[in-house]
């Protein structure tokens, strides 16, 4: 028993010493995060409006158009993308709370894309800074909350622990990237290759707004055209069904509300289009009627059209100007 508690004690001083050592050092190159966070600490406080969520909204909402549509209504705005391809809760409420750390005057809103948290680690992030960096002690008990208590249906005791043994795994991985983002682990083979070459990559350069466009592609074609009409097509004759998902989600989305409007801002859910079968809402009739929807394809066709797809789950740069018009002209209704 005794051993036992040496192992602990030692284990637990180990991470504290570590998290203090860990002020002294510089912060993680992240790819797009780090570049992006920059330009916005540059001049954060120039901009009154932030687009955060995935690709959805990195590629989609351009800034410009934005800002033009809201001045010829009289509201004029300075918007930064802070969207990131792949990026769901509770990565996104942290890059959010690191970008408004950053400010010292209130902004007007916040665009958030409304999604519930993804648990899996996508397998292009598996083992990489971009795993890491978000990691800290609030996300890892928002992921463990997730996994063992997410699930509130009446389970007998069987089914509950096997339940919570087979997510065990994944959330392992979870603590071990938790473990090494505490602890600076790899962080000397980092910096050493930081210094020795330019871990930047000029092709990805992102706009002072924040906003980069899309790959070049051709768009929709062959079978990839015939499964996106087929897609659109049953959400045509049946609209995707809201989905409250699961109450930690439900939580996120109240924290990133509370972050928001310590900011003395306004959080704006926008819902993106693209083929889908359920669509994540808050809970609460008041909360859900004010989350901006282009998940009916009936409603909005002009983002559902093919000639305006980049592929099944984006739009191309002229659905993307549509759609930032159409959540300009929105978020003026609420307004």
């Amino acid at each position: 028993m005794r051993a036992l508690l040496n192992i602990i004690a030692m284990v637990v001083g180990f991470i504290a010493v570590a998290a203090v050592l860990s002020k002294k050092t510089p912060p993680r190159y992240v790819p797009t995060v780090t570049e992006k966070l920059k330009r916005y600490a540059s001049a954060g406080d120039d901009f009154d409006v932030l687009a955060i969520g995935s690709s959805r909204t990195y590629r989609q909402i351009i800034p410009k158009v934005f800002d033009e549509a809201m001045a010829a209504a009289g509201k004029p705005t300075r918007t930064f993308n802070l969207g990131i391809d792949g990026m769901r809760p509770p990565e996104d409420t942290y890059v959010l709370e690191k970008a408004l750390a950053l400010r010292r005057k209130p902004l007007k809103f916040v665009i958030v894309e409304c999604n519930n948290i993804r648990f899996e680690v996508r397998d292009e992030d598996a083992d990489t800074v971009r795993a890491v960096h978000w990691h800290d002690w609030k996300r890892l008990v928002t992921i463990g909350r997730l996994a063992f208590y997410g699930d509130r249906k009446k389970r007998g005791f069987g089914d509950t622990m096997k339940r919570r043994f087979d997510v065990f795994p994944e959330f392992w991985e979870h603590t071990e990237y938790w473990f090494e983002n505490v602890t600076e682990l790899g962080r000397g083979n980092e910096l050493l290759s930081a210094r020795l070459f330019d871990t930047t990559d000029p092709k990805k350069s992102i706009g002072s707004d924040g906003f980069h466009d899309s790959p070049v592609r051709t768009g929709l074609s062959g079978k990839e055209l015939a499964a996106y009409e087929k897609d659109v097509e049953a959400m045509r004759k049946t609209p995707p069904r809201a989905e409250r998902s699961e109450w930690v989600s439900q939580a996120e989305l109240a924290e990133k509300r509370r972050i928001i409007e310590r900011a003395g801002a306004k959080m704006i859910l926008v819902v993106p289009p693209y083929p889908m079968t359920k669509r994540f809402l808050p809970d609460g009739e008041k909360e859900q009627a004010a989350v901006i929807d282009f998940s009916n394809p009936l409603e909005f066709p002009e983002l559902y059209t093919p000639e305006h797809r980049l592929d099944e789950g984006h739009t191309n740069r002229t659905g993307s100007e549509i759609y930032t018009r159409l959540i300009a002209e929105r978020i003026l209704r609420q307004l």
